[in-house]
């Protein structure tokens, strides 16, 4: 199809080819998944970034951009750049079927013989299983159940070696004075382990410091609305994010612990680690696959996977919905995209519909774009560092 590409969209997909490719595999690409030949676009000779900037000139006047965009990702399965660009520019592969039982006129039509095996979403690619072990094995010892008074309030998740994320109204009755810094415990490793042939409590860990200020150093709450179980009338602004970041003692990201590698027989020593993420973080985009980890209800570690996931995200970037099961417990827990990278904060169920406004079903949460831009101007810098 013809694409129309806005500057900053042209800007970005040349970028990210540039990063993706160098001439000889570039000029591969163009030859076997497109069937053009390099030289007789640009000369071979050039430095690579204007190869690229040649050919995309030549590709949106003979409109062949978006294959060419598709074809790179297919050949590129795991480049998060160029799934961004498809992203916003709302390309997506199909794999459409003639009455013959070949490729018909759909994005695979450039490349003859792919309607055989396609990927039907590049972006997501495949996932080595090993590494999902890996990572799940990481993931699930940096989460935690906030507890409140001996009660579990909500869950939360490192971000930093002694910064936790999770909900302003999850711990809203500390900031409001009701309870204070001492009665908050954050129990980490509260998951079953039947499988390992042992049950644990979990391991628990307090706030640092006496005063609300040293425990909870940045918050930001939801809207009116949103306390009152319905969706705002307007968007939330960038002053509620229904976020609060806790300053927990101890650094237990810093922690060595226990934990089960893929392939490994038993239990490897390991540092606990927290999650990381880019500045800025991945964005979370419509049909995006969501997994939320979480402590439902307040009981052990759950998963919810649904591919896809995202139903939508708001103009201003502060709220997206989307399909996963998530239950009272589950404020304050991390959303992570196909690849496990961090897209969100769970911050609510399906809320009721402002007065005249259609109803709009999904549980919701918080970009981590527009947490991570609220926390920089803020100061703060630990949070999500490598």
């Amino acid at each position: 199809m013809r694409l129309s590409l806005t500057p900053a969209n042209h800007q970005r997909l040349h970028q990210a080819l540039v990063d993706a490719f160098d001439t000889p595999s570039f000029e591969q690409l163009l030859l076997f998944r497109l069937g053009y030949r390099l030289d007789v676009i640009a000369n071979p000779l050039l430095p690579f970034d204007q190869i690229v900037f040649k050919t995309l000139q030549r590709a949106q006047m003979e409109g062949w951009t978006s294959a060419l965009l598709l074809q790179a990702m297919a050949s590129r399965a795991k480049d998060v750049a160029l799934a961004d660009v498809a992203a916003r520019v709302g390309v997506s592969p199909k794999v459409t079927v003639d009455s013959a039982g070949g490729p018909g006129d759909g994005a695979n039509q450039a490349a003859p013989g792919l309607w055989l095996q396609s990927l039907v979403d590049p972006a997501e690619g495949f996932l080595n299983l090993a590494e999902v072990i890996e990572v799940f094995s990481q993931r699930l010892r940096q989460v935690c159940v906030v507890e409140i008074n001996g009660q579990p309030k909500g869950t939360g998740f490192l971000v930093g070696p002694d910064r936790v994320l999770t909900n302003h109204h999850v711990v809203s009755s500390v900031l409001d004075g009701r309870f204070g810094p001492a009665d908050v415990k954050l129990r980490f490793d509260y998951w079953h382990e039947q499988l390992l042939g042992a049950q644990r409590s979990g391991v628990l860990f307090s706030l640092a410091g006496t005063t609300v200020a040293e425990a909870i150093p940045h918050h930001s709450p939801p809207t009116v609305d949103e306390l009152a179980g319905k969706e705002s009338a307007d968007e939330p602004c960038e002053r509620h994010l229904d976020f609060a970041l806790l300053a927990a003692s101890g650094a237990p990201g810093n922690a060595t612990i226990d934990v089960v590698g893929a392939g490994a027989s038993g239990f490897q020593a390991s540092t606990r680690g927290w999650i990381q993420a880019s500045d800025p973080p991945s964005a979370a985009a419509e049909n995006q696959t969501l997994i939320i980890l979480q402590h439902p209800e307040g009981g052990p570690l759950s998963l919810a996977w649904n591919a896809p996931g995202v139903l939508s995200v708001n103009s201003k970037g502060t709220r997206m919905k989307y399909r996963n099961n998530t239950s009272p417990g589950s404020s304050g827990s991390p959303c992570f995209n196909g690849r496990f990278q961090i897209v969100g904060l769970h911050h609510s169920g399906n809320l009721r519909a402002a007065a005249g406004a259609a109803s709009t079903i999904g549980n919701e949460g918080v970009p981590m774009r527009a947490i991570m831009r609220s926390l920089r101007a803020r100061g703060e810098t630990t949070a999500f560092a490598s």
